[in-house]
């Protein structure tokens, strides 16, 4: 480790600490479970019973003034065993992968539990590209509103191909 990188994150500690409080807090007040242990250090994950839960919970965190960090979302929605290693936590963790700071993404098994239950303004844009489907996550929808950015750079693959472009229309 440098002693830039040191320094840089000495002074992120402060930031992500209050970071995973407000995230717990939100997450929580939605009744879903903060997970940020059995994640790593820089990510953290959350179970919710309902989809619909998850996706609202979703939206308040990108509305919320989490300055300076904005954050990268994904779900998806399935069983779920007792570690963050089953298959569906990993399915959200690649989708967070994929997605953007301030966006969030999420599977068609997400889409199609959520029908009709999404968060007051909020809609779904297909993402679905035939590299998503390469790298495993299937079909793909982005959360949008109009709180919250819509307009995200080229995501390129594995093989520099374009993923998507992505405009909101109004």
């Amino acid at each position: 480790m440098t002693q830039l990188s040191k320094l840089q994150r000495e002074a992120m500690t402060p930031t992500l600490a209050q970071l995973n409080r407000e995230v717990a807090e939100i997450i929580a007040a939605r009744g879903g479970k903060y997970l940020a242990e059995q994640c790593g250090s820089d990510t953290f994950g959350a179970t919710f019973v309902q989809a619909s839960d998850a996706v609202a919970t979703a939206l308040e965190l990108q509305r919320a003034a989490l300055a300076p960090l904005r954050l990268g979302i994904g779900i998806h929605t399935g069983e779920l065993g007792p570690l963050c290693t089953t298959h569906t936590m990993s399915h959200a963790a690649r989708l967070r992968d994929f997605a953007h700071g301030g966006q969030t993404v999420m599977s068609r098994a997400t889409e199609e539990a959520v029908h009709g239950r999404l968060p007051a303004r909020a809609w779904l844009m297909n993402l679905s590209a035939q590299t998503l489907h390469r790298e495993g996550l299937g079909p793909v929808v982005q959360l949008c509103h109009r709180a919250i950015c819509s307009d995200f750079a080229i995501a390129l693959g594995h093989h520099g191909r374009a993923v998507a472009r992505l405009r909101e229309s109004r």
